[in-house]
């Protein structure tokens, strides 16, 4: 019988979540991948909220990781409205489309409203994230500060978890250092795991988990 479970990331597991991000990313949005080098910049930095650093496992296998980030939007008024941002997520390929990614979600999504966040920001496909309840930002005024408030930016989504807490004036969304990488960067930081061949590009907005 298998055995599911979704807890927090312990200490000594680090480096396996991270070659979880890395086989579930590479080759999938780009030669190669960036993401596993962000959750390690998160880690590092203490970008990552702690209390929702989960992994997925299968018979105590780590197959799966979901990461949030603390992010604020700036109201007109110039006060700041904290926020949580979602991702990394991921599920290892071998495991995809079996419902892994859905609990782990879900689980994830629960347990921030339990804590009480206000509401939580993703950048990814609309049509994925929709079923969790993420609709996009420009529904609650909240504009992505590197595009024009007229230009379309259905990848950028909201799920509020507060009723009301994104009511009021419009506000303006800075993505914050977490995802800002270097192509340099993360060549290095790629050198301490398994050589890969980096392959095209083949999936651009499709996400499977």
């Amino acid at each position: 019988m298998e055995n599911v479970e979704i807890r927090l990331v312990k200490e000594n597991e680090y480096n396996i979540v991270e070659n979880v991000v890395r086989d579930s990313f590479f080759g999938v949005f780009r030669p190669g991948c960036v993401e596993h080098f962000i959750v390690n910049r998160a880690r590092e930095n203490n970008w990552l909220v702690k209390a929702m650093d989960f992994c997925i496992t299968l018979n105590q296998k780590i197959i799966g990781h979901i990461m949030f980030s603390h992010a604020n939007i700036v109201l007109e008024n110039g006060l700041d409205k904290d926020i949580l941002v979602l991702g990394p997520v991921c599920i290892l390929p071998e495991y995809q489309k079996q419902g892994f990614g859905t609990q782990l979600i879900n689980y994830a999504l629960s347990t921030a409203t339990k804590y009480q966040y206000g509401a939580v920001a993703v950048v990814g496909n609309p049509k994925f994230f929709a079923r969790f309840g993420f609709v996009p930002a420009k529904q609650y005024n909240v504009f992505y500060s590197k595009l024009k408030k007229d230009q379309p930016a259905p990848f950028f989504m909201i799920k509020e978890l507060q009723n009301g807490y994104l009511d009021g004036t419009s506000s303006v969304f800075e993505p914050t250092e977490v995802f800002s990488t270097s192509l340099d960067e993360v060549e290095q930081f790629d050198k301490q795991f398994t050589p890969k061949e980096k392959s095209a590009q083949k999936n651009k907005i499709t996400i499977k988990i």
